[in-house]
């Protein structure tokens, strides 16, 4: 429903699903995206850092709440969640978390949270592969 531009609509799913199981991280992290998607950033931080309570390996959720944060002018929360995320992460995901830090500097007014954001993670996906930051088989040429 996300997809479609149907937040609130998508919203309603999550929290039913929550009802049922309130434990699961992944709706939590999952609602907290789709809150960000419908504008509403305060939050869809609180329901990200629900996730990352039930849940603290989630580096999506981690790099979902630095972008939050960074919209909301928080650089130095945004880092701090974007370093949690990277410790976490696969390198694939620096790309996509560059995409939507570069998607939410289209959308929303300047903010050099975002673009300090922005300089991390390219900066971060200049340098060689860690261990951490593992290419999946894909990306590895096998």
């Amino acid at each position: 429903l996300d997809g479609l531009g149907r937040h609130r609509e998508a919203q309603g799913v999550y929290e039913e699903l929550l009802k049922a199981q309130p434990n699961s991280a992944e709706l939590w992290g999952n609602l907290g995206w789709s809150q960000y998607l419908s504008g509403d950033i305060p939050l869809a931080i609180i329901s990200s850092r629900k996730a990352l309570e039930l849940d603290g390996r989630l580096a999506y959720v981690h790099y979902n709440t630095a972008l939050f944060l960074a919209v909301q002018g928080d650089g130095a929360g945004a880092m701090t969640a974007y370093g949690r995320a990277m410790d976490l992460g696969l390198r694939s995901d620096l790309r996509a978390a560059l995409r939507d830090v570069q998607e939410a500097m289209r959308r929303y007014p300047p903010r050099p949270a975002l673009q300090d954001a922005a300089n991390l993670l390219e900066s971060r996906l200049r340098m060689p592969a860690e261990p951490r930051l593992r290419l999946p088989v894909s990306e590895r040429g096998g």
